[in-house]
């Protein structure tokens, strides 16, 4: 037990006097923290040749290391609205750090018609200290090597070739074919009456 006694000095300051045993371990520690922050990205999807329907197309989010080596799936159901609009949801995070790919989910076999972006984009997410425990974010969109791009997915739409086939018959009369045969052919190539 260690009592503190407060004592006036007569003159109008103050003392204390600490008694007891254990006095000299006594230590008053503060610990400070943050709380974690909500990190979201917007993302665009654009489709050339035709227009989009809502939530036509997927996009997958994985979480990475600094090297965006060695992905762990995050959310590979994120799709966009009519316009083409979508939210990339990585999370709650604290200070540091973080590190996201996205990409398009590419279905097999493919839509009809649908040519497919096939790249990714890698995402830097810095969480820092903004004082009385909040936190904030910034982050930086890297797509082959050009920094603070927008996540913009295009795909484009072509009607894909079809193949007409058309059937008939052939029919063939034994009756003097080859004198009807070339007089149907003098009168086709050659202007005169027969």
């Amino acid at each position: 037990t260690v009592t503190v006694n407060v004592l006036d000095n007569g003159d109008g300051s103050l003392r204390t006097e600490v008694t007891g045993n254990g006095r000299e371990n006594i230590k008053f520690v503060n610990t400070y923290e943050t709380k974690p922050v909500s990190v979201t990205i917007p993302g665009k999807k654009n489709l050339e040749g035709r227009n989009l329907t809502d939530g036509e197309f997927k996009f997958a989010l994985y979480q990475t290391n600094l090297n965006f080596e060695d992905p762990v799936l995050i959310d590979d159901t994120i799709t966009h609205d009519a316009n083409g609009d979508f939210m990339l949801n990585l999370g709650t995070w604290g200070e540091g750090e973080h590190y996201f790919v996205v990409k398009e989910v590419i279905p097999e076999p493919h839509a009809p018609g649908i040519h497919y972006y096939t790249g990714e984009y890698r995402i830097i997410v810095n969480v820092i200290d903004i004082g009385k425990g909040q936190t904030s974010y910034t982050y930086t969109v890297v797509k082959d090597g050009n920094t603070n791009v927008p996540i913009v997915f295009s795909n484009i739409y072509r009607p894909e070739d079809q193949q007409l086939v058309i059937e008939g018959t052939k029919n063939y009369e034994a009756a003097r074919p080859l004198l009807t045969m070339y007089s149907r052919w003098v009168c086709m190539t050659k202007p005169v009456s027969c």
